[in-house]
């Protein structure tokens, strides 16, 4: 577990261009880079809130790659099932003794399976790029019912532990920075007047 996370620390420092760490601001208060005052107007944070800022936007995009990889897995997976969804509409066939129904209820589940991921996908970038804390609890709810919704996938070989196990540590990392947010937002506020 902890080599998985190196990986994906190490390939998200990479990968990910570096940022402007600019989501909260006011008239009082610009996030700079290095807490360092660009214009007299502006006042630099302290070393704390910069360091919360930096360990905010490394979780995400912790976040990010974790969803990453469960895209490129899935796709993966989905193909294979695809390709040899032959094998498992007979073994539905044995079970319902109907060729139409096990076809029918493959092809449901399938498709119920392809759209909680697009949903999934796109909860996550949109929770990226808006580091909102709103779009975080909504993808922990997505997240959560499609622990649900892999139990029906077991019914045509589409439970995938792998790709469970992304699902709970997206579950974790998002729920991390969703709180990291919310206490980002919580901070106290001060001017110079």
């Amino acid at each position: 577990m902890k080599i998985l996370m190196a990986l994906l620390y190490n390939v998200s420092y990479f990968l990910i261009p570096k940022t402007k760490v600019e989501p909260y601001q006011d008239t009082c208060i610009k996030i700079t880079h290095r807490n360092q005052e660009d214009d007299e107007d502006d006042i630099a944070l302290p070393p704390l809130v910069n360091s919360y800022l930096e360990m905010m936007v490394k979780q995400q995009q912790t976040v990010l790659m974790i969803v990453i990889l469960h895209m490129v897995f899935n796709t993966l997976f989905t193909a294979l099932g695809l390709y040899f969804r032959q094998d498992t509409i007979n073994k539905l066939n044995n079970l319902f003794d109907d060729q139409d129904r096990a076809y029918q209820l493959y092809w449901i589940l399938s498709t119920i399976d392809i759209c909680s991921c697009v949903i999934y996908y796109f909860l996550t970038i949109k929770s990226y790029l808006t580091k909102s804390y709103y779009m975080y609890q909504l993808l922990i709810k997505w997240v959560y019912i499609c622990f649900f919704i892999q139990v029906f996938l077991a019914y045509i070989n589409k439970l995938n532990y792998l790709l469970v196990l992304l699902k709970i540590l997206t579950y974790i990392y998002s729920k991390f920075v969703a709180q990291l947010i919310k206490g980002f937002v919580n901070l106290p506020r001060f001017s110079l007047d």
